[in-house]
């Protein structure tokens, strides 16, 4: 078991990377963007954006999950204490 300092160092680190996770999710956004109209302009048929968009949605996704995930094990935590 954790102690509580240990769990709080694990639990700052956490909140940073998932922090970091969403401007690389950000990041990937705007990419898509570019590319999309990359492939606009250049007449290009757009059914190779598509695969990208789906990706982009299931990291969201899975960020959004983590979260919760993590949300509710440190609620569980805190509450058994």
């Amino acid at each position: 078991a954790l102690s509580d300092h240990d769990l709080a160092a694990i639990t700052s680190y956490a909140d940073k990377a998932v922090g970091w996770m969403f401007v690389a999710v950000g990041g990937l956004l705007l990419a898509l963007d570019q590319t999309y109209r990359l492939t606009d302009d250049h007449s290009w048929p757009t059914a190779a954006f598509w695969p990208l968009s789906a990706v982009a949605s299931t990291s969201c996704a899975g960020v959004i999950t983590g979260l919760h995930r993590r949300g509710r094990g440190a609620r569980t935590r805190r509450s058994a204490s």
